[in-house]
């Protein structure tokens, strides 16, 4: 019998110990920080890159800096954890379900391990990334949805001979996501920030990214090596943010539960559309131990549209959505005395997805226009002196970002407001 959302049965879902899952996480990311050979083979031959903080200016008075992965050759930061995951595993296979991002990055490692690579994707794959795993040598599956493509690597699963990777929720992924956190502490060091009040917004969907900065800065702090105001926050785009909401549970001392797979996914920010139905018990139990990670936030569509344009236009290249989200949440919690460094999660954009996110900033700036024009005009009506209507140019109109059938009409109807004040 089929059961509607609202009458099925809920799923309780039992959490790890999230100290000791902490500590078995960093026990296996130990070698990228001690092992010199390790790290030589992890930055050298398996062509993973190393990312230093780059200063990007102030926001009001708070300085910000830049840890830019859209570096790596797989073009986001998943390049670190499905590298390292994969480097672990003996199997001749390595395969995973994805999104894009982890395809891409578990494609580039296998190619350096010579290893054969199978990814499950949904169908609705951004054709940006479709296109580049496509120029690789991995053999791609694609599934109606993103659970389809989890139960055929399941099935895989099964094999003899395969490992799965998975994106987020698996101890040697988030191990070798630590090695960013590695690098950062050693960031704050040589910067001298230690002991200031430093903020790393991370961008979040399944959780594995945060994790890998969280685990060794805390790590860090219980050393005495960084200062208690050093810490993390996770950052989601509004009607994405399952993890975030799932964390609330716990931190309500209430079990999470399924409760959100009725709810309408927003889609457009592709790198984090992730559900509760496809949560991690293991990142779910690090994230919502406020050791690691202090608090969550949202970040609206226009504010992340914003923000995008502004950092792409910053570090002069494209850069997904879900990596501006660190500068959205800056943006709006600047406050005297902090500091921020933004990790740079991804650059795999596709055209329809940039004009998507850049068309909300021009709606944005029509309505603005037409409702300070609007006042304007009422000023007017009631005092010539307030006619700054009038002084609408093209030039104007091109800054605003309106397109040509746009300012057109806007010049028109400027000109027959002027008319019709004169014939008074």
């Amino acid at each position: 019998m089929n059961t509607s959302p609202e009458t099925a049965p809920l799923t309780i879902v039992s959490l790890p110990n999230s100290e000791r899952a902490a500590q078995t996480i960093l026990r296996l990311a130990d070698p990228l920080k001690t092992d010199e050979a390790c790290q030589a083979r992890f930055y050298g031959e398996l062509g993973v890159v190393p990312t230093v903080l780059q200063p990007g200016g102030e926001i009001g008075d708070c300085p910000i800096y830049y840890k830019d992965e859209t570096v790596q050759d797989s073009g986001s930061y998943k390049r670190r954890g499905a590298t390292y995951a994969a480097t672990l595993s003996g199997d001749d296979v390595i395969a995973a379900y994805s999104t894009g991002n982890h395809g891409l990055a578990l494609a580039y490692a296998g190619a350096r391990l010579d290893k054969e690579v199978r990814i499950a994707l949904p169908e609705d794959v951004s054709l940006a990334k479709r296109i580049r795993l496509e120029q690789t040598d991995a053999k791609l599956f694609y599934f109606d949805d993103f659970t389809e493509a989890q139960q055929a690597v399941a099935e895989w699963e099964t094999e003899s001979g395969v490992a799965v990777i998975k994106p987020f929720g698996q101890h040697t992924v988030i191990a070798g996501q630590c090695s960013a956190g590695y690098e950062l502490v050693d960031n704050l060091v040589r910067l001298g920030l230690t002991h200031e009040e430093v903020v790393v917004p991370v961008p979040v969907a399944g959780g594995g990214y945060i994790s890998g900065f969280a685990l060794p800065l805390w790590e860090a702090r219980r050393r005495g090596v960084i200062g208690p105001h050093v810490r993390v926050v996770g950052v989601q785009p509004e009607h994405t943010d399952a993890l975030g909401r799932a964390v609330q549970h716990v931190r309500a001392n209430r079990q999470p539960q399924r409760l959100f797979e009725g709810d309408e996914l927003d889609k457009d920010c592709d790198a984090l559309a992730i559900t509760e139905e496809n949560l991690s018990a293991l990142t779910l139990a690090i994230a919502a131990d406020r050791r690691f990670v202090s608090s969550f936030h949202t970040v609206g569509k226009l504010a992340l549209a914003k923000a995008r344009r502004n950092l792409s236009d910053q570090l002069g290249k494209e850069v997904e959505p879900a990596a501006a989200l660190p500068l959205a949440y800056a943006m709006a919690h600047a406050r005297a005395g902090t500091t921020f460094v933004l990790p740079i999660s991804g650059s795999n954009i596709s055209v329809e997805t940039r004009k998507l996110y850049d068309g909300l900033i021009v709606a944005d700036n029509v309505a603005q226009f037409q409702a300070r024009s609007a006042a304007q005009f009422k000023r007017s009506e009631r005092d010539p002196r307030h006619a700054g209507f009038d002084t609408i140019s093209l030039d104007r109109t091109s800054r605003l970002g309106f397109s040509p059938v746009t300012r057109r009409h806007v010049l028109s109807t400027a000109e027959r407001r002027k008319e019709v004040r004169k014939s008074r």
